[in-house]
């Protein structure tokens, strides 16, 4: 025989499932509640911290760019590896041939990092790069030539000061290679290592340009040297006239003039005199020779001497040296070939 629920219990465990499920209910009412209550803090929360972005217009915990006047000791210089972008490659390219800013790869931190879409950067500040175009003529012919200073704005883009300017620059720390060179900046020290880098490469660049005076002065006189020689092979004399060498080398250049004298029938001696008081003097000539032996043709032989000083008077013409049977060079001179 089926037993029966009284009424009642059942009423009650009804009244239970409902209560029970009301409390569910208000539960979930009160997180949600609770959400939307958090959710406007959150969100101004987050929105606060990407105003830190320095990539946003309006953020100013990180200016686009200092001065280095505007640091102080608190500051740490330092330089990285493995981080390369193309423009930097080009620099260190170029840096091969001594026309590159020697403070391309330098950099400045207070040790601060920046959150970015879920990143962490290194907040520093570098030097700008310069644009700097690859060139492959201007890089060869600094190859060629040894030096590359004619444009004497390169040198002062070395010079630092307070009001230079440094960009702001956010460093991947999972890609950059090492950190060298870190130690505390020291703004005067940098401005006067800055000093003395640009004397010096003022004085080298100054020696480079004399330098490539004074070979022009020698390929000029060794072009007449030789001009000379096939002239006295033609006529059995030589010329006092330069236009009468055929050799296109003008009497007068922007750094030298050039004169020939003929100081007898079998002596021809030349002059490169240097027009500034820091250009180097030139003197050359050529001799016929007395030879012993029937070669058929005459015999000559050709010298070039360069001053030792700088500027001054014009050294002595190369003479005969009878005891060797060959030209020499004047005092205070050097054979150049």
């Amino acid at each position: 025989m089926e037993k029966l629920t009284p009424l009642g219990t059942i009423y009650s465990l009804s009244s239970m499932k409902i209560m029970h499920w009301i409390s569910q209910q208000k539960t979930a009412a009160f997180c949600l509640a609770s959400l939307m209550a958090i959710a406007p803090a959150a969100m101004k929360q987050n929105s606060s911290a990407a105003q830190a972005n320095p990539l946003m217009p309006d953020a100013s915990d990180h200016p686009l760019d200092l001065t280095l006047g505007e640091l102080d000791g608190s500051w740490r210089e330092f330089r990285i590896s493995g981080q390369y972008e193309f423009a930097d490659l080009i620099q260190t390219w170029f840096s091969l041939f001594g026309i590159s800013n020697v403070y391309s790869n330098t950099y400045f931190t207070q040790g601060n990092t920046i959150d970015i879409a879920g990143k962490q950067y290194l907040v520093a500040y570098r030097f700008p790069l310069a644009p700097q175009e690859l060139n492959l003529e201007d890089m060869f012919s600094v190859w060629d030539t040894g030096q590359g200073c004619e444009d004497m704005a390169m040198l002062e883009s070395e010079l630092v000061n307070l009001d230079t300017t440094i960009n702001l620059s956010l460093l991947n720390p999972n890609t950059i290679g090492s950190l060298n060179d870190i130690q505390t900046l020291d703004v005067a020290e940098l401005i006067e290592q800055s000093k003395e880098r640009y004397d010096m490469m003022q004085e080298r660049c100054q020696e480079a340009e004399a330098e490539s005076k004074v070979t022009e002065a020698v390929q000029n006189l060794g072009a007449m040297n030789r001009a000379q020689q096939a002239f006295w092979l033609e006529n059995e004399t030589f010329t006092s006239d330069i236009s009468e060498l055929q050799i296109g080398v003008s009497e007068d250049t922007e750094y030298y003039s050039y004169y020939l004298t003929s100081e007898n029938a079998k002596l021809v001696t030349s002059q490169a005199v240097a027009k500034s008081p820091s250009g180097h003097h030139i003197v050359g000539g050529v001799y016929a020779l007395e030879s012993e032996v029937e070669l058929g043709y005459p015999t000559t032989v050709s010298i070039l001497c360069k001053k030792s000083e700088k500027g001054g008077q014009i050294p002595d013409e190369p003479y005969f040296d009878e005891s060797w049977q060959t030209l020499a060079c004047p005092l205070g001179t050097t054979q150049t070939y």
